[in-house]
């Protein structure tokens, strides 16, 4: 996923994980103390983690595990190199190698040290953290988008893959049966969104100060450009930063902060409307900047309205436009509508103002 200037924000990666085949292990003892000082940097597993991993028997495991136990699910790029290249003395060494597959897995490795299996899975990774958490969303084990742009373009991100079919030995050995060249796996399209990566960056840091000082729950800032209506940013309070989403406490409490509130939440512009229909009527040229009002003291009561509309700045007597847009007049402003549209509307009529504030 690319912002508009097409830096990355999203991308696949591989998930390591260290496996331990069970029926392989020769010396738990001599595997854990070699692995200790790989591991350690990865991890929490020291030397006594380790073993307590790798049970005496394999009657320790318990069923349905198939002999296989992970140590580690997300190793670095060192911890990786590091293991490719282990050696434990007095121990026999096999070919290291790629052998087949298990479901889910798109690759995976024998060590020279029997018993230990590198495998990786595809996953997710979030390059900017928080930026931009909830519009982007986040993706369930499987890789599936579950919500945010990973949901809403799924299928186009997703790899399109193909079946073969082959023959398998009993060493693991496998040989293609099945052509295939002609059903090429088509690789996930990239997605390019209007966000603007740095204008998003600022857009966070000034809602997040403005939220904090003022103690809010939420908050939302939006910047679109005017012409085109591409949204340059779309910025959430609290921060959500997906490869954290399970930290953030119960589901409610991950929801809160995954939601996406610009787009799920209802939103009242309230007053931000009354310069455009006052430029509405300017450009209609139905009034004039000395056009002048009856603000009728703050108050006006209209038939058929149980409810009179009222100004929290009342004005006595008269106003022109610009003195109806200083004190945010909800009577003068709506004056001017009825200057556009007739104070009976019909629907072709509403479309004129209509027109002008789309």
């Amino acid at each position: 996923i690319l912002d508009r200037n097409h830096r990355q924000l999203v991308r696949n990666d591989d998930r390591v994980t260290l496996k331990v085949e069970l029926h392989r292990i020769q010396d738990r003892v001599a595997i854990a103390k070699a692995l200790a000082p790989i591991l350690e940097r990865d991890s929490s597993l020291g030397f006594q983690e380790i073993l307590k991993e790798i049970p005496k028997e394999a009657k320790d495991f318990k069923p349905g595990t198939y002999g296989e136990k992970n140590l580690v699910r997300h190793l670095s790029p060192s911890a990786v190199e590091a293991l490719k290249d282990l050696q434990i003395p007095n121990l026999e060494k096999q070919e290291a190698r790629f052998v087949q597959e298990a479901k889910g897995e798109i690759w995976r490795y024998r060590l020279s040290v029997p018993g230990l299996v590198l495998t990786g899975f595809p996953d997710r990774t979030y390059l900017k953290r928080q930026l931009a958490g909830q519009v982007l969303g986040f993706v369930d084990g499987e890789n599936r988008g579950q919500c945010g742009i990973e949901m809403a373009e799924n299928k186009q991100l997703i790899a399109k893959p193909i079946r073969i079919q082959a023959r398998r030995y009993g060493d693991s050995r496998s040989i293609l049966e099945s052509d295939y060249t002609r059903g090429v796996p088509m690789r996930g399209a990239d997605v390019v969104l209007t966000l603007d990566e740095t204008i998003q960056w600022y857009a966070e840091r000034a809602l997040f100060d403005q939220c904090r000082e003022l103690q809010a729950k939420t908050g939302i800032a939006i910047v679109m450009e005017p012409f085109k209506g591409d949204i340059l940013a779309m910025a959430n309070y609290p921060p959500f930063e997906a490869s954290k989403k399970g930290l953030y406490g119960t589901l409610q409490q991950n929801e809160h902060h995954s939601k996406n509130h610009a787009i799920t939440d209802l939103f009242e512009p309230g007053s931000t409307l009354k310069p455009f229909i006052v430029a509405a009527g300017l450009d209609s040229g139905v009034i004039t900047e000395e056009s002048t009002f009856n603000l009728e003291n703050g108050v006006r009561y209209i038939p058929g309205r149980s409810k009179p509309i009222k100004d929290v700045h009342p004005v006595k007597g008269m106003a022109n436009v610009s003195e109806i847009l200083v004190h945010s007049s909800n009577i003068g402003v709506g004056k001017i509508a009825e200057v556009i549209i007739g104070p009976r509307p019909t629907m072709p009529d509403r479309k004129i103002l209509y027109d002008y504030l789309r």
